[in-house]
């Protein structure tokens, strides 16, 4: 789930990287979305246009949460009795 809280700054770039998806994809993404982090990073990987990543790596790299453009995607936690394994 993606508990991030956005400063006014983010918000705007979100909703930019918003209106970027759904004019190259056709696609609306809600921003109330449980998984909005994966859905943009989906789309950022997926465009060819580097702008979409790039508000996802502003948005995201204060936390440590944005992932290489070559990656191969967001990783899932791996919990052992309520503890990250690496």
């Amino acid at each position: 789930m993606d508990s991030k809280v956005f400063s006014r700054e983010e918000f705007r770039l979100v909703r930019e990287a918003r209106q970027l998806i759904k004019e190259e994809f056709d696609e609306v993404i809600s921003l109330t979305s449980h998984n909005l982090r994966q859905e943009i990073y989906h789309f950022a990987l997926e465009s060819e246009h580097e702008h979409i990543f790039a508000i996802f790596e502003k948005v995201y790299q204060s936390d440590g949460q944005a992932p290489a453009r070559g990656g191969s995607g967001i990783q899932a936690k791996r919990y052992y009795r309520g503890a990250v394994v690496d």
